[in-house]
């Protein structure tokens, strides 16, 4: 059984019938914006597949996870802390999420070491120049360090035996 209306509710005004269809005048915008409008066709490339190398592609993904998870247990672990006292589980999520960063790291340098042995070959001769020069000032470094080490031994013997200095 429908309630019974309230005695005092207005009737509903109707719009359309004061003022009209508000969109005669522009017609229906459905059917007639088709006839208007020419949508045109985009040809879209095929993948080609296999583009990228499959060791590069496998290393990507897993620093993509890596890193994702990470960052939720570097988010959760201090919430845990804060919010609930928890600080077994938060300092061991943390920790967590610090590892898989050190792991994507050495991911991604293992990465960059094999794909820069590849490109060391097209620049030997410019890397045997840097080479040379570290080892010629690390030697000349070495030879500083044992010569100052060596004055330092004879003036701290001749001030032991000097006579003006003992009181």
């Amino acid at each position: 059984m429908a309630p019974d209306p309230w005695p005092d509710e207005p009737d509903e005004p109707d719009p359309e019938a004061r003022w009209g269809d508000p969109e005669a005048r522009w017609g229906d915008p459905e059917r007639d914006l088709e006839k208007r409008v020419r949508i045109p066709e985009v040809s879209t490339p095929e993948p080609s597949g296999g583009s990228a190398d499959p060791e590069l592609s496998r290393a990507f993904w897993a620093s993509v996870l890596f890193v994702n998870v990470a960052v939720f247990m570097l988010s959760l672990g201090p919430l845990l802390v804060f919010f609930r006292g928890r600080w077994t589980l938060g300092l061991g999520l943390v920790a967590g999420g610090v590892l898989l960063l050190g792991r994507t790291y050495q991911l991604y340098q293992s990465v960059a070491d094999r794909s820069g042995s590849a490109d060391a070959d097209d620049t030997d001769d410019a890397d045997a120049d840097v080479d040379v020069d570290t080892d010629a000032d690390a030697d000349a470094n070495a030879d500083a360090d044992a010569n100052a080490e060596a004055d330092s031994e004879t003036d701290t013997d001749a001030d032991d035996d000097s006579p003006e200095r003992n009181p």
